[in-house]
């Protein structure tokens, strides 16, 4: 496998955690206030 390769693998997997983390600290955030952060948004 080339560097490249390994990069754009690496950087890919790191985006995919990062949206599932940020979806599921969304979740925490709007279970653990009622829903309020969505609603003001």
């Amino acid at each position: 496998m080339s560097f490249a390769g390994e990069y754009n693998f690496f950087a890919e997997v790191k985006a995919k955690t990062n949206l599932f983390f940020r979806i599921f600290l969304l979740k925490f955030q709007t279970n653990s206030l009622g829903g309020t952060n969505l609603e003001k948004a």
